[in-house]
């Protein structure tokens, strides 16, 4: 009777078996299959572990388990994770599913369980809106007196668009409001006029 190869384990009667779901024997000879560590599943040939894919987890709980769980929609695991980890408001799971990276300047995140970044929204209009905000923050930062801001306006471009001549701007000033204010009679208002 030959050793028994990698993949598989001497019985108490002497025969050569597969190790059972999610165990594996990494060489020939053993008298039992080893379980993979958390974060880790079997690979295809019960000769090894490999570690679970970004995006996925495998707790102390699945030993036995033969593959790696999905994490839950808006959260996220680095690879051989035992875990996942959700998204902080203002954060959403990056493509590949491994870390959270900050919403976009111009844009708002802080819809539930946000899968990616393409779920954000549009900063409200009168508004600027940096890296990360979330809806708490989204109205936090209005657009200067003497300019208005369209959907979508980042921190640097909140001085693009002035307010035109014969027309005054507040703070906060929409660009669909942008010629709301005219300039009373008697009275000159170049670009940029904030009352």
């Amino acid at each position: 009777c030959g050793i028994c190869t990698a993949g598989k384990f001497e019985s108490d009667a002497h025969a050569c078996e597969g190790c059972a779901a999610g165990r594996y024997t990494d060489v020939g000879g053993k008298t039992a299959c080893a379980a993979c560590p958390k974060g880790y599943k079997v690979n295809a040939l019960n000769t090894g572990c490999e570690a679970c894919a970004a995006a996925k987890y495998k707790s102390e709980a699945m030993a036995t388990h033969t593959v790696c769980a999905d994490c839950p929609a808006g959260e996220v695991a680095s690879y051989g994770a035992e875990n996942c980890t959700k998204c902080d408001e203002g954060e959403a799971p990056n493509s590949v599913g491994d870390k959270c990276e900050p919403c976009p300047a111009g844009r708002v995140c802080g819809v539930e369980a946000m899968t990616t970044l393409v779920q954000s929204v549009a900063c409200p209009s009168g508004h600027t809106c940096g890296e990360g905000t979330d809806k708490a923050k989204q109205f936090d930062h209005q657009c200067p007196a003497g300019y208005y801001c369209r959907a979508e306006t980042e921190p640097s471009q909140q001085l693009t668009y002035m307010c035109e001549a014969g027309n005054y701007c507040w703070r906060g000033t929409k660009d669909y409001l942008k010629n709301r204010n005219k300039c009373s009679v008697s009275y000159f208002c170049p670009a940029g006029t904030t009352n």
